[in-house]
């Protein structure tokens, strides 16, 4: 039998779940409530539903599919190394490499088949991570130098300025 499950990521069932599904078992302190329905439930039809609405939404989902750069689970799983081995790790392509079971010169070759490469992937990375560490007044800039895997704050200054123009401190000030 098929299932679908709609899953609301929320510590618990809300009160008005509860209310509405008395008779089902409702656990407390979940990490996700889930509520379950058998495949023949998607069948039922919808009597406010509205074909007109529906291709309009499905016209304008297409849309917005389409602008989007096509997926790319490989790219993901490095870029999810690099962030991973920023701090304190070694986000070299050589050590991402081995990390991956694949030469270096394989994994040049696969990145650049994609159109990027190993030191853009790391700037970029590095770029979003400052920005939404420098949101966070509580870090020092050196901390956030030392997050993004510079040995010396001069050194994030410098990629910092080339990225946006600005120093650290003044993006941070006047969001510049």
């Amino acid at each position: 039998m098929w299932q679908t499950v709609a899953k609301r990521v929320l510590a618990g069932p809300t009160r008005s779940h509860r209310r509405s599904y008395e008779h089902r078992a409702c656990r407390q302190a979940a990490p996700e409530s889930a509520l379950i329905f058998t495949f023949d439930a998607n069948q039922v039809p919808l009597p406010t539903s509205d074909p007109a609405l529906l291709e309009i939404l499905k016209r304008h989902a297409d849309h917005l599919l389409a602008k989007l750069p096509p997926s790319d689970d490989f790219i993901a799983r490095v870029r999810q190394l690099i962030a991973q081995e920023l701090t304190g790790g070694d986000p070299s392509a050589d050590h991402l490499a081995t990390r991956l079971g694949m030469s270096s010169r394989t994994l040049r070759r696969r990145l650049e088949e994609r159109g990027t490469g190993h030191k853009a992937l790391l700037d970029e990375i590095r770029r979003e991570l400052a920005m939404r560490h420098l949101g966070e007044e509580r870090l020092e800039i050196g901390e956030v130098a030392f997050l993004l895997g510079y040995s010396e704050a001069s050194a994030f200054h410098r990629a910092f300025k080339r990225w946006t123009g600005s120093t650290p401190v003044d993006y941070r000030e006047h969001g510049v």
